[in-house]
């Protein structure tokens, strides 16, 4: 039964990340169609030990969409319930900031 149940929680908690980050996924992917390219890691105000060693690193944006999990840009790369984000940019346009929620400042 116990095993039983610790499936349950965890695909309750991958549920749960899917719907919580779904609107960034989008949103990632509707600014790689405007022309932008690359992601960069802003870590949190207190970021933990994984957030802290990412933070500033930059990937191609196609990439991370490409290589996203349950739909979760962020949290396949961190962890459920992080509070960094992307800042997301492109040739000659202004830079995008992006957290699980979608985009929170252009």
């Amino acid at each position: 039964m116990a095993k039983f149940l610790d499936l349950i929680r965890s695909m309750l908690g991958m549920a749960k990340e899917a719907v919580n980050t779904e609107v960034s996924l989008f949103d990632l992917q509707m600014l790689l169609d405007q022309g932008y390219t690359t992601t960069r890691w802003i870590a949190s105000f207190d970021p933990c030990e994984i957030c802290q060693a990412m933070a500033g690193q930059e990937w191609n944006l196609r990439e991370v969409i490409d290589s996203t999990q349950y739909f979760a840009p962020l949290f396949c790369r961190s962890h459920p319930n992080c509070r960094c984000e992307f800042e997301v940019t492109g040739p000659g346009l202004p830079p995008v900031r992006v957290n699980w929620q979608g985009i929170i400042q252009q």
